[in-house]
């Protein structure tokens, strides 16, 4: 993952298809609580969960996925991807802070 320039890129660089087919969730969680859009700040983070055919690309074995990021000072980054099924654990996750 990469992230800069009000994005955040995941690129893989052998990739097969189960890697793209899962669904990604990206919690964006804010340094103040009120740059949120009113209907998400009950919950205290930006969802920005996405399919990778909406936000991705395949080139060669490679593929990467591009998600803008809301344009407030960000304190923590929660993504990964889920499981295939509503109860499955997920597939994988990190959380990471934002330096400012």
């Amino acid at each position: 993952m990469y992230l800069g320039g009000g994005e955040l890129t995941y690129f893989k660089a052998s990739y097969s298809e189960a890697d793209t087919q899962p669904r990604f969730f990206l919690h964006v969680i804010p340094l103040d609580q009120n740059d949120l859009p009113r209907d998400r700040r009950q919950h205290g983070l930006d969802n920005l969960d996405f399919a990778f055919d909406h936000r991705g690309l395949i080139f060669g074995d490679k593929c990467l996925a591009t998600v803008p990021l809301p344009d407030y000072p960000i304190d923590k980054i929660s993504t990964g991807q889920f499981g295939q099924f509503a109860d499955d654990a997920r597939i994988w996750n990190l959380e990471f802070p934002v330096r400012h």
